[in-house]
């Protein structure tokens, strides 16, 4: 049976969460490195990688560092056609049926509903956004650094989440969309292969004709 994988992606630690031989979404764990969340991940399921994964991002994530964590699904085996591309802000709006409030206690930031980009915390801000627009706010954050967060924000009646519940609310809410469109025919796990490949058939080729002008000379001389 194929399973699905999502990771929650931050530079701290990784959350994931599957669907697989109990065909329901859950939580596996939170995660220093990317390979270990998807390894560990896989133990009960008959492959030792998903056929699909749903990487979770932070909105306006630079480039460079998307790069990076697709890199490293890459090295953990993945390939690219198989990635969907979603950011925490759209995984929350969905999972939640309205425009929330994101408040990251793991980055020190916070994002309004505009979704556009983080801003520093701040409780007296969150405040009037929710008094002038009913926002749900959404405190997500390793349970380590979440409670000084959590103390700050306690009176706008914050849902605390952890971010292996982003990657299970991914599962439990998909879509189709993906905010980075990956083409299977430039997987660079694909192309390593060729190349390997293609190395391994020109090195073949030397060392027959090195063979052939050895036999050769042997005869002539």
């Amino acid at each position: 049976m194929t399973w699905t994988l999502a990771l929650a992606v931050t530079p701290s630690g990784i959350g994931a969460a599957k669907t697989g031989t109990s065909s329901v979404p859950e939580t596996t764990g939170y995660f220093p490195e990317l390979d270990r969340a998807v390894g560990f991940s896989a133990g009960g399921e008959s492959t030792p990688t998903p056929e699909k994964t749903v990487l979770v991002v932070e909105v306006g994530i630079p480039s460079q560092q998307l790069k990076w964590f697709l890199g490293e699904l890459i090295i953990a085996g993945i390939p690219t056609g198989t990635i969907q591309v979603r950011s925490d802000v759209e995984v929350l709006t969905t999972a939640f049926g309205g425009p929330v409030l994101l408040v990251d206690a793991d980055r020190e930031t916070m994002v309004p509903p505009s979704g556009t980009g983080g801003e520093p915390l701040h409780a007296g801000r969150a405040g009037e956004i929710v008094e002038d627009t009913g926002t749900k706010v959404l405190l997500v954050g390793h349970e380590d650094v979440r409670g000084r967060t959590l103390t700050a924000f306690r009176d706008l009646d914050p849902v605390v989440l952890d971010r292996s519940d982003v990657a299970r609310l991914a599962l439990e809410n998909p879509t189709t969309g993906s905010l980075l469109s990956l083409d299977p025919a430039k997987d660079p796990v694909a192309v390593a292969s060729r190349a390997t490949n293609r190395s391994v058939t020109g090195y073949m080729t030397i060392l027959v004709v090195a063979l052939a002008v050895v036999l050769a000379l042997s005869f002539l001389f």
